[in-house]
């Protein structure tokens, strides 16, 4: 019987391990998803800036404005 005890207990203890990994693992996922986000949002707004001020140099100049609206 104390065999036994030891296997169950050995099979609790890595199935604890297990769950803590598993934890960690998607705690640190999130965070990753979290970061690129915020990296993908900071390049499109820099994108969109871009393109903006290609606009308003476009609109200043009314020899290069061949976009009529």
């Amino acid at each position: 019987m104390a065999p036994r005890q030891g296997f169950f207990t050995l099979l609790r203890f890595f199935d604890g391990l297990c769950e803590r990994i598993y934890m960690m693992f998607s705690i640190a996922c999130q965070l990753l998803q979290r970061l690129l986000l915020l990296v993908a949002r900071s390049i499109f707004v820099r994108i969109l800036v871009s393109i903006e001020m290609l606009l308003a140099l476009i609109s200043w100049y009314p020899g290069l404005n061949s976009l009529h609206f």
